[in-house]
């Protein structure tokens, strides 16, 4: 099985991680469970590290991959700024909790991105399953 097979299982359960890790982390607005939400950036960018290797030079997928690797490629360009502006909020929010004096500019931001981001990302959750769903019905 190659790395390319093995990666829309992975895929897969970033997605069922993704909706859940989303979904339980926030007891209420403002209020997180960092048994959750400290791991779920953590596996986030664990989960990035791992889609290096689909886009090494000369690598390509079976042809019957590729609608699969370009819905991913599209998906996976917008949860890396996900990954990265979640990742930035939590920094603010546990310099704050620390240091009560501590301003951070992008935390005067943090209700609209909440906003946007938290039902998006539950939407390209679904959308990593609903894309390996779907190659696994092609098979």
């Amino acid at each position: 099985m190659s790395y390319f097979e093995l990666f829309i299982y992975i895929n897969m359960g970033w997605g069922v991680m993704t909706v859940f890790g989303v979904y339980f982390s926030e007891k209420s607005p403002f209020e997180y469970r960092k048994t959750i939400a400290i791991p779920f950036i953590i596996v986030s960018w664990l989960y990035l590290l791992l889609c290096v290797p689909l886009f090494k030079k000369g690598l390509e997928p079976l042809a019957i991959q590729d609608t699969f690797y370009t819905l991913l490629a599209a998906i996976l360009s917008i949860e890396i700024w996900f990954v990265m502006l979640v990742t930035l909020l939590a920094i603010a929010l546990a310099k704050q909790a620390h240091n009560s004096d501590y301003q951070s500019y992008l935390l005067r931001f943090y209700r609209p991105l909440r906003n946007g981001i938290k039902p998006l990302w539950l939407i390209f959750g679904l959308l990593n399953m609903l894309n390996s769903g779907c190659y696994f019905f092609t098979l």
